[in-house]
């Protein structure tokens, strides 16, 4: 009765047993085919890894396998419980031989993809200037050259993800680097250039401002009493030239625009320079007029004063007006000044007439001289001068040479002579006339030195 209640009892736990060894035999039966699978497997070489494509997709593949393989195992539980005790030796000694057949290639291919990175790394950190070394100017191309390569190389043997983010901060620190001084290189270049369109730009406008009115400094006084008003404003001649020359010194120096400027601020400044020069030349031809008006002055008041030798007066004007008007005329120094000069001081009724054929001579030479049309009356006078200086000119005379009539004497002789006709007196307002509006240093006069103003 014993044995027969041990036997009814024992049925339950037979029952478990039964179904724990079928679960076990089962387990072992899925653990078997993982390991199938995963020894069905192409092996791969530690140096399949450089072999391209190909070689990366093995990897990829058995790395997806060892993946499936390891999550498929771990919920089959722990080997000592889940599988026969019998078996469990072997199953463990094919597991790890199945396992290490993938991972030991992998781990080797691993680490030399690690060790390669880290040549990148080095390679790409040695391009990052310093305080004692300049980046290579190709250093972004080698850069762009090493991420490529990077790219192609992680995806063909992707590391472990702590190692790969781990190396690629380092990586991406040190490329980044390198692109912050490329960029604070252009910002610097930048910078530069601007600074050079700036300093042009302010030349221009030093150019542009000599035809302001903040410009006109300089001011110049018509030295007849009659005519335009006195104190006309103009710029300062000194002032033109000089910043002529000052911006002409800094425009022939080098200096690098940013691209396409160069041409716009050439043709700018070609613009503003022929600007200042005509504002030059007219201020020239200012200073040329007013010393030809205040020659012609003094001339005139030298005519009206030997006009009233009786101290009567002369169209209007005593003798009182002319002494005051001659004080305040400016000086041209020189040959004709000095003429007038003496002129002016001469006892009065003292002045001979004028020697008609010498003179006549002397303003027939100043008016070819100056290029004026002559009268009927002269054109074979002229035309005798004119052969006479081309046979002397031919043939080469010393003597002749010696004697050719000098424009500037010959100017003074005729300013200085007193007591002219009618028609000698209204050919040489004429050529005064023509005189002034004659290019400046026509005849070889020379202007005066200008003043401070300009």
């Amino acid at each position: 009765a014993f044995d027969g209640a041990l036997h009814q009892a024992y049925q339950p736990l037979a029952a478990r047993q039964a179904a724990v060894k079928l679960a076990r035999q089962d387990n072992l039966a899925a653990r078997e085919a993982l390991l199938d699978s995963l020894e069905a497997l192409p092996g791969q070489s530690a140096g399949g890894a450089g072999a391209g494509d190909d070689a990366g997709a093995v990897w990829k593949a058995q790395l997806r396998a060892l993946d499936r393989f390891q999550a498929a195992w771990r919920p089959l539980g722990p080997v000592e419980h889940t599988v026969p005790a019998a078996a469990r030796d072997a199953l463990l000694q094919r597991h790890r031989r199945a396992v290490e057949r993938i991972e030991q290639p992998l781990q080797q291919a691993r680490r030399a993809a690690a060790a390669l990175r880290e040549q990148w790394i080095d390679r790409a950190e040695s391009l990052v200037g310093t305080a004692d070394r300049a980046p290579a100017n190709d250093a972004p191309q080698q850069v762009r050259a090493l991420q490529a390569d990077w790219q192609q190389h992680a995806r063909t043997l992707p590391l472990a993800r702590a190692a790969e983010n781990a190396l690629w901060s380092r990586f991406k620190a040190a490329t980044d680097a390198v692109f912050q001084q490329r960029d604070a290189a252009f910002g610097a270049r930048d910078a530069e250039l601007g600074a050079n369109l700036a300093v042009r730009q302010a030349l221009l406008q030093r150019l542009t401002d000599l035809g302001t009115p903040a410009a006109q400094t300089g001011t110049v006084t018509d030295p007849t009493a009659q005519g335009d008003a006195p104190g006309a404003a103009r710029p300062a001649v000194s002032d033109i030239e000089r910043t002529l020359a000052e911006v002409d010194r800094a425009w022939r120096q080098d200096a690098e625009l940013p691209r396409g400027a160069a041409a716009g601020l050439d043709a700018r400044y070609r613009e503003a320079r022929a600007a200042a020069q005509r504002q030059l030349a007219d201020a020239g031809r200012a200073r040329w007029q007013a010393c030809c008006d205040g020659l012609a002055a003094r001339w005139q008041l030298c005519e009206w004063r030997e006009a009233s030798a009786s101290n009567t007066a002369a169209d209007g004007v005593t003798p009182a007006d002319l002494a005051q008007r001659w004080a305040a005329l400016p000086a041209w120094p020189g040959a004709c000044d000095d003429a007038l000069a003496r002129r002016w001081s001469a006892p009065l009724g003292a002045s001979a007439a004028a020697a008609a054929s010498g003179f006549d001579d002397t303003l027939l030479q100043l008016e070819l001289a100056l290029d004026l049309p002559a009268q009927p009356e002269q054109q074979a006078a002229r035309q005798r001068l004119k052969l006479l200086a081309l046979k002397n000119a031919l043939e080469g005379r010393t003597a002749a040479a010696a004697t050719a009539f000098s424009p500037v004497p010959g100017l003074a002789s005729a300013l200085g002579q007193s007591g002219l006709d009618a028609a000698q007196r209204q050919r040489l307002q004429a050529l005064l006339a023509a005189l002034r509006q004659a290019p400046p240093g026509a005849l070889g006069l020379a202007m005066p030195r200008r003043s401070a103003d300009g």
